[in-house]
């Protein structure tokens, strides 16, 4: 391609936060010139959804590494009804990332308009976009990864939520053959699912077992 996609940008200076997170070597040099270049596109913006959840995706991905606006974040909070559920989980993230009281309260209350949309069944509990879905395609979208983002967004601010248990059961209850819907949905879930781990310290557990075959 001969052009710079913002979205995708993002997405990668994200996937390079994580890697670095995990502890393995990342270009710091290109992680600072990723995140000069998504500044700069967060200055020349419009007020489309597309444009807006293009926004979202952005704030979240420099608020992982340290690089937050918050008077940009201001200013993309008002237009949130008009964002997709997993840009509000982003906006969400990236308020809850920033210090202070003020934006842990805004993220919260950003979760809490989400979780207004959860739809329940017998698998448990998981997240659809309204209206026309195929609008996001060009973003990656599937519902199993929308509700895989707004699983890591509740686990991030509040991962004490009774829903977190029921959006679990439901993203292992969908899985087929090892994976989820699309590769984006399956490294979501698999991302949303390690947090919930780190958070409930199952692997942790020390314990001992026993196996009996024909009373032995």
């Amino acid at each position: 391609s001969e052009e710079s996609y913002p979205y995708l940008s993002a997405y990668v200076l994200s996937s390079l936060f994580t890697t670095k997170q995990a502890g393995y070597s990342v270009d710091q040099a290109v992680m600072d010139r990723t995140a000069d270049y998504l500044n700069g596109v967060l200055r020349t913006g419009q007020s489309e959804v597309l444009d807006l959840t293009n926004r979202a995706a952005i704030l979240y991905a420099l608020s992982n590494v340290g690089r937050s606006d918050e008077s940009l974040l201001n200013n993309l909070y008002p237009e949130r009804q008009k964002l997709p559920l997993f840009a509000q989980a982003q906006l969400a993230m990236a308020y809850q990332n920033l210090s202070g009281s003020r934006n842990s309260s805004k993220a919260r209350s950003l979760l809490e308009e989400i979780v207004q949309h959860a739809k329940v069944d017998g698998r448990g509990t998981h997240f659809e976009e309204d209206g026309e879905q195929s609008f996001y395609d060009t973003l990656m979208h599937t519902n199993e990864r929308t509700t895989a983002i707004v699983l890591r967004a509740l686990l991030a601010i509040n991962p004490t939520h009774a829903l977190i248990p029921a959006i679990v059961r439901y993203e292992l209850a969908v899985r087929e053959q090892g994976h989820w819907d699309t590769t984006q949905s399956t490294v979501e879930t698999l991302l949303a699912l390690t947090e919930y781990l780190q958070e409930t310290k199952e692997l942790d557990a020390t314990f001992a077992a026993g196996v009996q075959i024909n009373g032995k």
